[in-house]
Formats: C-alpha cells, sequence, structure tokens
C-alpha cells in the first residue's frame, strides 16, 4: 500500500498568525537604494514543493477567506510554469507598466502553487489510493518515451551518456519519479543543442516535471514513521495555499493582459485552461468547478 510522506512538516496547528505584513503587498514594491542602478528582473530560482510549502506556511496558515481547492492541482503547476517561462523575457517591461504592483511578488506563484501541491499530498488519504494508481500510471508513461529519446540522443553525443545511464539505474515508483524531474532537467539543460531534435514541448514538458514532483511528494518509502492523521486541519492549510495561489493568479492575469495583450491567455495559461481550450479560465479567479479533493 502506497502511503503519504511523514516527518515534521506534516505536522498541523490551528493557531492563527498574524496577517501578511504590508510590506509583502503586492502593491508596494520593495524600495531601492537611492541612486542604485535598478537591475533586469529575473524568474526567482524555484524552490522544491517541500521547501516551498515550509517557506511560506506562516502566510498561508493567517489566510481567513478561504477559496477551496476543487481540481487537481497539477494542473495548476504546469499552466503556471509555462505562464513565467512566457513572461520571462518580459518582467522589466511589466514593471515599468505597472508600477504600483509588485512584480517579484507576483512570481511567488511558482513556488506557492508547488506549495499547494505539497499540502495537498499531505492530505492524501486511503481514499485516494486510487488517484495515486492513476497518477503512477501517468507517471511511467511519461517517462518512457524521455527516457527512450534521450538514450538516442546520447548516442548521437547530444546528451552526456553518463548522466542518462545514472538516471536508467534504480527501481521502484519514487525512483521513477525521480527519473522524470531529472529528465525534463537534463532537457531543458541542454536546449539550445537539443532545438527540433526531439518532439517535446515546454508545456508537455512541465505536464511531467509536474507529475513526477506530485508522486515525489506522496510516495512514502517502507518503514518510513507514520504521518499524523489530523486530516481536517491539513484538508484547511491545503485550502489555505490554494487562496494565496488564486490571489497571486490576479495580478498574474494583469500582468499577462499588458505584456501580451490580445494573446494573454494563450502566453499565460489560466490556473484550469486545458489544451484546447477545455475548462479554459475555469477556477483561475474563484476556485473552479467541485471536483472531488481528498477531505479531512
Amino acid at each position: 500500500m502506497l502511503l503519504i510522506l511523514g516527518g515534521a512538516s506534516a505536522t498541523f496547528h490551528s493557531t492563527m498568525v498574524t496577517p501578511t505584513s504590508k510590506a509583502n503587498s503586492p502593491d508596494q514594491p520593495a524600495a531601492s537604494p537611492t541612486n542604485a542602478t535598478p537591475q533586469p528582473l529575473t524568474l526567482p530560482t524555484p524552490r522544491s514543493p517541500e521547501a516551498a510549502f515550509l517557506h511560506f506556511r506562516q502566510e498561508a496558515e493567517a489566510v481567513i477567506n478561504i477559496t477551496p481547492l476543487r481540481f487537481d492541482p497539477l494542473l495548476a503547476v504546469a499552466n503556471v510554469s509555462v505562464g513565467l517561462a512566457s513572461l520571462a523575457p518580459h518582467l522589466t517591461l511589466a514593471q515599468e507598466a505597472l508600477p504600483k504592483v509588485s512584480i517579484p511578488w507576483v512570481l511567488e506563484i511558482g513556488d506557492l502553487v508547488r506549495a499547494t501541491l505539497y499540502a495537498y499530498a499531505l492530505n492524501v488519504t486511503e481514499r485516494s489510493s486510487g488517484e495515486i494508481a492513476q497518477k503512477l500510471g501517468q507517471l511511467f508513461k511519461l517517462r518512457e518515451p524521455l527516457l527512450l529519446n534521450a538514450r538516442s540522443l546520447a548516442l548521437m553525443g547530444l546528451l552526456p551518456e553518463a548522466r542518462v545511464d545514472a538516471i536508467v539505474a534504480g527501481k521502484g515508483s519514487s525512483d521513477g519519479a525521480l527519473d522524470l524531474v531529472q529528465l525534463v532537467g537534463l532537457y531543458r539543460e541542454h536546449e539550445a543543442t537539443l532545438a527540433n531534435k526531439h518532439p517535446f514541448s515546454a508545456g508537455w514538458m512541465a505536464d511531467a516535471e509536474a507529475v513526477g514532483h506530485w508522486v515525489l511528494s506522496v510516495i512514502r518509502p517502507k518503514g518510513a514513521a507514520e504521518p499524523p492523521k489530523e486530516e481536517k486541519a491539513a484538508a484547511r492549510l491545503r485550502d489555505q495555499f490554494w487562496t494565496l495561489v488564486v490571489e497571486r493568479d490576479k495580478k498574474l492575469r494583469t500582468v499577462a493582459r499588458v505584456v501580451f495583450e490580445d494573446r494573454a491567455e494563450e502566453m499565460v495559461p489560466a490556473l484550469q485552461s486545458r489544451r484546447g481550450g477545455a475548462g479554459a479560465g475555469d477556477g483561475a479567479d474563484d476556485g473552479g468547478e467541485a471536483k472531488p479533493t481528498p477531505e479531512g
């Protein structure tokens, strides 16, 4: 039976903390030293799902008006990844066009959506074991073509063969998830060399990476300590994290419209937008259509 991650980070507290200070407000950019040359804005270095969860947990626990998470957070992770990549070359322009919006604050949505994924995984129970099995099946379907292509590209001298061999080594669900994350990273690392030499789009890669992170978040090694089962607190914290994502996404929509105008939805897809338009815009602002999630 597959069990979820344990550890200190899975213990939930009901104590309310002081809300985020005004210094972290989306409409108050951080002050710059006098006469300092403004530095070009760049995307922040992404945190792992667990690190992001720990970093933003206090802010999430301060949320009172909660927007429930009612659909698959993996889709939100993938769409946010694509949107931030699209905006990356235009961040300085966005800040100049929107001086009252803190672009770095908006860009935190990448870490926040990964933190939400982690909080979601902590709330997975035996009742959702079918969902875990489904994700594992998806994982290995995504891993196989990435790995086969990587082997071919390594034989052609386009990828380091030792790196590919190291990824191939190992067995099990958690190793397969790590393989998926590492393979996506390897393709991105050699993106210029591999241009037009493989069939995987940026969106497809983001989907694959999100599945890998999700599985890594829920698979617990044999013999690991059982996690505490404070399911109601876990569900609430998951939804508090999601509320922070929805708040950031509202500002992200504004930035996208300024930068891309009529192409905003195409370049920066909504949280639950799907290819081909199905579900486009669902849940970008209100939590989306009701879809069962693990509840405590």
